[in-house]
């Protein structure tokens, strides 16, 4: 398995499963990161945010695999 592949998959398996939380306020409507104490963030965890700070790369780079690998047939 080819490198980048191995980075995505190890940054998908760090993350907790989905879906995650988001907190709305019930007065407002507004999508909240915070909870009804305001101290916990929509993201649980670190492994959770770098998997999606990574996510359009590694999308843009797996679509290019796949049409890669797709000419090739």
């Amino acid at each position: 398995m080819p490198d980048r592949l191995k980075e995505i998959r190890a940054r998908l398996d760090a993350a907790t499963p989905g879906p995650w939380i988001i907190y709305e306020d019930e007065e407002t409507g507004q999508l909240d990161p915070w909870d009804d104490e305001g101290m916990h963030p929509i993201l649980d965890s670190q492994s959770n945010a770098d998997l999606i700070a990574h996510a359009p790369a590694d999308i843009e780079w797996l679509l290019a695999e796949v049409e890669r690998l797709g000419a090739k047939q």
